[in-house]
């Protein structure tokens, strides 16, 4: 396969992942809020409890992915950047699915659970590096290492967008939809593994 298509496969890969975190922060809010139907929080729960709450999920997961992301690339190094890769993209998906079992559920441990599990797998813009690193020449490699920044920006600009209008009650009222995207975009993924 040719460096440009290594190097594309490469960067679609990253924005769908970023796309996966930034699609979830609109959530959040839903998950709080008392007059939501999808509160989670016991009754007695108080809104600034409710908060705290929301901002450790939201940080479990970047507390996951700095410990385990260079674990993931050492493992890349031993095992393939193909394989660790599989298996990060597959390990987010199923973070997802059981993110939206939790809501569904309303079970707020199953939710800490989930976003430790794709904090841990979710750590693949390491391996991301290390295949630019390995496909590239060292003329062209901060130029490219530059396309795994524009990557994580695009995510986090068009992921919240696109949570913001999947979450929109005239659009649709359930936010189980946004995760099923995330599923969905985590196949996607795997596809795009597949033509590495």
């Amino acid at each position: 396969m040719s460096n440009t298509r290594i190097l594309l496969t490469t960067f679609l890969t990253v924005i769908i992942d970023m796309l996966g975190v930034g699609i979830i922060i609109p959530i959040f809010p839903m998950l709080i809020l008392p007059q939501s139907e999808f509160y989670i929080l016991p009754a007695n729960y108080g809104i600034s409890n409710a908060f705290i709450m929301s901002g450790w999920l939201l940080s479990i997961y970047s507390i996951f992915q700095f410990i385990f992301s260079p674990i993931l690339g050492q493992l890349s190094d031993k095992y393939g950047r193909r394989n660790i890769l599989f298996v990060s993209i597959l390990g987010t998906s199923i973070s997802y699915l059981i993110f939206a079992y939790a809501i569904y559920i309303k079970s707020i441990p199953l939710m800490f659970i989930s976003r430790a599990i794709d904090g841990i797998t979710g750590a693949n813009i390491s391996v991301a590096q290390a295949i630019i690193g390995d496909v590239t020449s060292e003329t062209n490699r901060a130029k490219n290492y530059g396309l795994i920044g524009i990557a994580i920006g695009i995510g986090f600009v068009f992921g919240p967008f696109i949570g913001g209008v999947l979450s929109n009650p005239l659009i649709n009222n359930q936010y189980l939809y946004q995760l099923y995207y995330l599923s969905h975009s985590q196949m996607l993924q795997l596809m795009l593994y597949q033509a590495l």
